[in-house]
């Protein structure tokens, strides 16, 4: 009995591990590219921070915006592009939400997680319009793993495959490829 308790456990602290997980280990990679590229690039980092933000900035806000639209919350006001250098804040989406609400309630979940959706959605755009002939040799590719029920790895080794053929058709069709 104490041994299927410990296998639950071990069981349940994996579940947390692979989901709170991930996101810690993205942030802390997250962190250490930045400060690897401020130590690469020196004082013209922040004006490097500065453009990408410029795109970056509003494709996270509008990621936060559509989730408070979805589970009917209030957007009070959105700025998506206002650099203030006090604070390093490029933008932001005030909203309010009705708190005896369950739905609203669980979209604040889903709003702070608004970003990823909306840049996988830019990623995906971009890969769809740039590299075509790529892309769909992915989603072919994955639709057959998918078919034949493989793992996670597959997919993953899918993904990996595609980011590795992207300097090669960029050298290819450079000009689809930066239009």
């Amino acid at each position: 009995m104490s041994d299927q308790i410990f296998a639950y456990l071990i069981y349940v602290g994996e579940l947390i591990w692979l989901t709170l997980g991930a996101f810690v280990l993205c942030g802390f990679a997250v962190q250490l590219c930045s400060v690897l590229f401020r130590k690469l690039i020196g004082h013209s980092s922040d004006t490097v921070f500065d453009v990408t933000a410029l795109v970056g900035t509003p494709v996270h806000e509008l990621g936060h915006a559509a989730m408070c639209l979805i589970f009917g919350h209030r957007i009070e006001r959105v700025k998506l592009w206002s650099p203030t250098a006090q604070n390093g804040l490029y933008g932001y989406v005030e909203h309010s939400y009705n708190r005896k609400n369950p739905w609203a309630q669980l979209g604040n979940l889903f709003i702070g997680m608004g970003p990823l959706f909306s840049g996988l959605g830019v990623v995906i755009l971009m890969l769809w319009l740039c590299f075509p002939v790529q892309w769909e040799g992915y989603l072919i590719y994955s639709r057959g793993l998918l078919a034949a029920d493989a793992g996670m790895g597959d997919l993953l080794r899918g993904a990996v495959q595609l980011l590795k053929s992207l300097p090669d058709a960029f050298r290819e069709d450079w000009l689809r490829a930066t239009v």
